[in-house]
């Protein structure tokens, strides 16, 4: 046992020596041509496809840079007769990114949804080892007790499943939940990876993991409720603003002709909107954060 573990301990070392000091042992698996290209993208390009990726929607970039050129002309083309014209480039800016928006909540609506049973798992699949069950054994045990249309089930059957079929072990474990924006998974793959290859106790590593989880979760929850009483007044704020340019419409019958025709009264006009929006995405962004 204990030359067991001087040789686990000793080539965890040596992949670990072998690798970035930011990087672990799954960034050397090339998945597939598609993540190889990927690669050789200028930085901000592979971050917005791995956003993408998160989101589980498959647009090719040049088309969802349509799509926002698109979204900002429109918005910005109704907005031109009533908004003054130095504030359109704004406005136009405001409008692009709005498919933006949608991208972001459809990623961290998705790594919500995987993170609200993934410590569960952990804690099931650590009851099974101490049963006597191997890592891989435990991990069919653990995702049984998990409904058929649950994420994280799907994702550990289609893991197994290409364990079973003979993919390569770190192919396979790199391709869990790898469309998932769940930083902790990185650990679990690593130490997944290393019990397949060396074995080794990995029951306290999974509760730890669990553990993590669970303290990652009320931290993200903590700042919501932080937050929480500045985005009730941001989202009253933006729907009080429309009602009182509606209700000063409605006592005056030119309101809006003098509006588009008017200078200083567009330019008042366009400045309160962007600052409206501006405040109130800074405020949505707050409390956004993620440890």
């Amino acid at each position: 046992m204990i030359f067991r573990r001087a040789f686990a301990k000793q080539r965890m070392t040596r992949l670990c020596s072998s690798l970035p000091m930011e990087g672990s042992l799954l960034d050397q698996v090339q998945w597939s041509e598609t993540d190889e290209k990927l690669s050789q993208l200028p930085s901000f390009l592979h971050h917005i496809q791995q956003v993408l990726k998160f989101a589980g929607l498959a647009i090719p970039l040049p088309l969802l840079f349509l799509i926002s050129l698109a979204s900002g002309f429109c918005i910005s083309s109704l907005a031109s007769s009533i908004i003054a014209w130095p504030a359109l480039p704004l406005i136009f800016l405001l409008g692009s990114y709005c498919p933006w928006i949608y991208i972001d909540w459809k990623a961290e609506s998705r790594a919500l949804e995987f993170s609200n049973d993934y410590p569960e798992l952990l804690q099931s699949m650590s009851s099974a080892l101490k049963s006597g069950h191997s890592a891989q054994t435990a991990l069919e045990h653990a995702s049984k007790l998990l409904p058929e249309d649950n994420p994280v089930g799907q994702e550990v059957k289609t893991l197994l499943s290409e364990l079973h079929k003979g993919t390569h072990q770190q192919k396979a474990v790199a391709a869990f939940a790898a469309d998932r924006d769940v930083p902790e998974l990185s650990l679990f793959r690593n130490a997944f990876l290393l019990v397949l290859d060396d074995g080794g106790k990995f029951s306290p590593t999974l509760q730890r993991l669990a553990r993590i989880s669970r303290e990652r979760d009320n931290l993200k929850n903590s700042v919501k409720v932080s937050t929480a009483t500045m985005k009730i007044t941001g989202n009253i704020l933006l729907l009080v603003c429309p009602l009182v340019v509606l209700m000063v419409s409605a006592r005056s019958e030119n309101f809006w002709s003098e509006l588009s025709n008017n200078t200083l009264s567009s330019g008042i006009f366009s400045t309160g909107v962007i600052l409206v929006f501006f405040g109130y995405f800074s405020l949505r962004n707050m409390g956004r954060y993620k440890p």
